[in-house]
């Protein structure tokens, strides 16, 4: 009788992860599956380019005019509306096939409003960040941007993926741009900065844009 309890309850459990993995998959792969999704990353696809740089990440990433605001630079826009940092592993591929010597990578968003854990979400930054370390490139890791006062509710998961990504680049030396010291040096994103408490503005993409020329200037002069 015990043994019957004791695979039962093992049954019932099984049947509530794959539930859970069910629903967990298909929140991940909704705006995944959409054809505004494919056929933007199709694109990116048959069209690698070639870039010095390339900005990687999801719709935040996308809105960056960032030719305009890093003049002098060939960089490539890969980011992609709705992604999420397991849709981007799919991607790296792509990414390598650029020729660029530097990625930024800022992801992770998407996958909080999606409910994944924030260990998992600093686990698939750390997967591609090493992948693309053994293929020689250069990876900057940027802090997850923080949400503004109407959606910090987020900020506690934001939080806890910068904090794990923090420690892996001082583990591994992988540079490490902390966005949010000035986009929400108070623990969330300023109203001055978005558009609506996720999403950058004009005021927001340019402060973004000085982090990342100061990078990229610094870099040149120690090379």
């Amino acid at each position: 009788m015990g043994i019957m309890k004791f695979k039962h309850s093992n049954i019932i459990a099984t049947l509530v992860f794959i539930c859970f993995s069910c629903n967990h998959s298909n929140a991940d792969t909704s705006v995944k599956n959409s054809a505004a999704y494919l056929n933007v990353k199709k694109t990116y696809s048959q069209h690698p380019g070639k870039y010095d740089y390339i900005m990687f990440g999801d719709s935040i990433t996308k809105n960056g005019k960032w030719n305009n605001l890093i003049p002098g630079y060939l960089i490539g826009n890969r980011g992609i509306s709705g992604d999420d940092t397991s849709g981007m592993l799919d991607r790296i591929n792509d990414i390598e096939r650029t020729g660029a010597k530097t990625v930024f990578i800022m992801a992770g968003t998407n996958d909080v409003t999606r409910k994944v854990p924030p260990e998992e979400i600093a686990k698939n930054i750390i997967l591609m960040t090493n992948h693309m370390k053994q293929k020689n490139i250069n990876v900057v890791i940027q802090s997850t941007i923080l949400s503004g006062d109407k959606r910090k509710r987020k900020n506690t998961s934001i939080n806890k993926i910068n904090d794990l990504l923090k420690a892996f680049s001082g583990k591994s030396g992988t540079p490490f741009l902390d966005l949010n010291s000035i986009l929400s040096p108070n623990g969330v994103l300023k109203m001055e900065y978005t558009s609506d408490d996720t999403h950058l503005n004009t005021s927001g993409y340019e402060v973004w844009s000085k982090i990342l020329r100061a990078y990229i200037d610094s870099s040149i002069k120690n090379r």
